[in-house]
This record gives structure tokens, sequence and C-alpha cells, in this order.
């Protein structure tokens, strides 16, 4: 049995709505990820590209977050590991 033209393609295919990546915005309600805890904070300024964000966590200290290009993830040293950073959404 031959098979239809694009068959293969939707195999593999994409079919549902993708969640993309939230630009931060001064105000924004953020929540930390540590190794072992949690913490929630502020978007405080973001840098004119949107690759590094400042952070004001609820126990007042100052971060700084950068993107990370492979995983398109803010993490506290720009890396694989350190903190990450999450935008805070109707759910959370």
């Amino acid at each position: 049995m031959p098979r239809t033209r694009g068959t293969a393609a939707l195999a593999g295919a994409i079919t549902g709505h993708v969640a993309l990546r939230v630009m931060p915005v001064v105000g924004a309600a953020v929540i930390i990820d540590h190794l072992g805890s949690t913490e929630h904070g502020v978007v405080a300024a973001v840098d004119a590209h949107g690759r590094s964000v400042r952070v004001t966590t609820e126990h007042g200290r100052a971060v700084t977050f950068v993107l990370n290009r492979a995983t398109a993830t803010f993490t506290s040293d720009g890396g694989q590991t350190g903190s990450r950073l999450r935008f805070e959404t109707a759910g959370d």
C-alpha cells in the first residue's frame, strides 16, 4: 500500500500550541528556583536587548540573571547551572 504524501512529515510534527519564551518587562512577578528552595521576586531592570534581567527578591536582595542562549532560560550565571528564573503566570 503506497504512503500518502506528507504522512511521514506529520508523524513528528508539532501540531498543538507551543509556549513562547516570555519577554521580561520591569514590574513582572518572577519565581527564582534555587537548588533546594523557591523565592519570589520582581523584575527591577531589563537590559536593552532583553538578555539580562535584574530582579529584586522578596527579601530585598538584587540578583542579575542572564539569558542562556542554548536553553532560552535565565540563570544567575548565564550557564547551565545556578538559580533559574521563571515568570509567574495566572496559574502560579
